[in-house]
């Protein structure tokens, strides 16, 4: 996805990785700078092309681990400054344990990573894409 006016955009991809039909995750991209993707469904794998310069990437880890009842393995957004050079390529990548996740972002040239997050929480919560479950109250008369 482009969002750039730079003749030398810097792209950002996320990392997204598949070992099976149920169990699949990484790190995506909640924000860079002042363009906003929240949480909304879209393609794994994405590369955002954006201006260079001084800016924040705000990324958050989501994951199915199998089968968990509807739940899935997320972390809040976190947020990252760093310094995007005009034609730098750059990912965000996790390091995932259990139940932490340590967020960096690594030049894909040099392969030396600008900035990393200290570790954060994973929460299990309901598919973020995906509205929740209907509540309709029943009610049972009294005898």
């Amino acid at each position: 996805m482009n969002f750039t006016t730079s003749t030398t955009p810097a792209s950002v991809q996320e990392e997204w990785i598949r070992e099976g039909l149920t169990i699949w995750g990484g790190t995506r991209i909640y924000s860079i700078g002042t363009l906003e993707f929240g949480l909304k469904a879209r393609e794994n794998d994405m590369t955002f092309k954006v201006d260079p310069g001084s800016t924040s990437v705000k990324v958050f880890y989501l994951a199915s681990r199998g089968y968990a009842n509807g739940l899935f393995w997320q972390t809040d957004p976190v947020s990252l400054d760093v310094v995007l050079k005009p034609n730098g390529r750059y990912q965000v990548q996790g390091v995932y344990g259990e139940k932490t996740v340590r967020f960096k972002i690594v030049d894909l040239e040099s392969k030396a990573v600008l900035v990393e997050s200290s570790e954060i929480q994973v929460i299990r919560r309901p598919n973020p894409f995906m509205p929740g479950p209907s509540i309709v109250p029943i009610f049972i008369p009294a005898k």
